[in-house]
């Protein structure tokens, strides 16, 4: 009963059209479970902490997150490795970016992986990297993020970041191959996050690679008006046509939220 409250929850949060109250409502029926069973204290802390960040309450998240810290774990608690991720990324939207780097360090030092959340933290870490100008510790982080294979939509998150990478880096080559593999992704899929994610980092990629190349060869573009027959698309038109989408996302998210969030990001993606 506490996994199907907390999946509930969670999803909601990754859809802007589920309105705030709801997101609340659902938030609050799993910490009723948690009361109710002795169970998953750990676990609520953790998405109240994620809630709390999502809205920009900083003050909320901070109290979360030592919540979390205290709690012990449990039958129903999340494995240690995504815990950690979810350590990191509130911390580092606390500007607590030393701590943050540390334990994600310590993670990649003692190999420790999880297949449920490719590579979360790695892709926020990187973000961060590159929205520094940090290309060396960007480089550094994006590394560790293909140590798994991109296999499925779930990685639109890790692809967004690594794009961004390539288009910073000026590896075409490799970014095209990327781009291509990931687009049927996104046809008609329902996680409104990780679409953001990779439009984000698509528009990036190809923003930066339009200054060589006035066109590129990809597969159909899901959503895109008037695919062309031959698969050259305008470069440029692409990267305006990425970014529409990631700001139209982004803007749903920020209006339900009530918070920049997403704005901030696309602002900080835009000066790559």
């Amino acid at each position: 009963m506490i996994s199907v409250t907390m999946l509930a929850s969670s999803i909601a949060r990754r859809l802007p059209q589920i309105p705030l109250e709801q997101c609340k409502s659902l938030l609050a029926e799993f910490r009723d479970q948690v009361r109710a069973y002795g169970l998953g204290e750990r676990l609520w802390q953790c998405h109240a902490g994620e809630f709390a960040m999502m809205t920009g309450d900083l003050t909320a998240l901070e109290e979360h997150l030592e919540r979390f810290r205290a709690a012990e774990r449990d039958d129903v608690s999340d494995c240690a490795v995504c815990e950690t991720g979810a350590m990191a990324e509130y911390l580092l939207a606390l500007g607590r970016r030393t701590e943050a780097v540390a334990l994600v360090e310590d993670l990649l030092q003692k190999k420790e992986f999880c297949e449920e959340q490719p590579w979360k933290f790695l892709s926020i870490l990187t973000d961060d990297a590159l929205d520094r100008n940090d290309l060396q510790e960007a480089e550094r982080f994006s590394a560790a993020m293909v140590i798994q294979p991109i296999k499925t939509a779930a990685d639109l998150r890790r692809v967004g970041t690594l794009l961004r990478m390539k288009g910073s880096s000026g590896d075409w080559k490799d970014g095209l191959k990327l781009l291509k593999k990931s687009l049927p992704w996104t046809e008609n899929f329902w996680d409104q996050e990780l679409l953001f994610c990779f439009y984000v980092g698509a528009a990036s990629f190809c923003q930066a690679h339009s200054v060589q190349h006035t066109e590129v060869n990809l597969p159909p573009v899901p959503g895109f008006t008037d695919c062309p027959e031959n698969g050259l698309y305008d470069c440029a038109a692409l990267a305006r046509w990425f970014w529409k989408r990631a700001e139209e996302i982004g803007a749903r998210f920020d209006r339900r939220n009530g918070s920049p969030n997403y704005q901030r990001q696309l602002c900080a993606a835009r000066k790559d």
